[in-house]
């Protein structure tokens, strides 16, 4: 990810190597305004059935994504934290009163605009940085 993202979202050097001098563009051609931010949904645990015969083996079921089924729990370093003392916002839940946005409509369903939230660095430099620490605290598996 950090391979082709970076320099897609942060384009340093023109394809001959060339520095650039007007940062601030994808793939030198669409302008980047405002921070790059990545949102997670999460479905909580247990939001399907399980027939009786299957519970003993069947430990975790996740059902199909919808409003009603969606976690808000922290987790991670701040699973059974007050959000207050959660320095980590990434592993905080942001609701949708919290951030500007529309719906987005994906594979799966119409998602309003909170969830699991992470706004990366400027620079090539700090969006790696913000991926590493985002995987070595099991936020992201690439």
């Amino acid at each position: 990810m950090t391979d082709i993202a970076a320099p897609g979202f942060f384009t340093e050097n023109w394809y001959n190597n060339d520095n650039v001098s007007d940062y601030g563009y994808i793939l030198h051609e669409n302008r980047l305004i405002g921070a790059i931010q990545m949102r997670q949904k999460k479905v909580r645990n247990n939001s399907c059935i399980v027939a009786d015969d299957f519970k003993q083996e069947i430990k975790f079921c996740f059902n199909s994504y919808a409003p009603a089924f969606e976690e808000s729990n922290s987790f991670g370093p701040c699973e059974n934290l007050e959000g207050e003392n959660c320095t980590y916002e990434s592993f905080k839940y942001t609701p949708s009163t919290s951030l500007f946005g529309f719906k987005t409509t994906g594979k799966v369903g119409v998602y309003d605009q909170g969830g699991f939230t992470h706004t990366f660095g400027s620079s090539q430099e700090e969006f790696k940085n913000d991926i590493e620490k985002l995987k070595n605290k099991l936020r992201l598996a690439l």
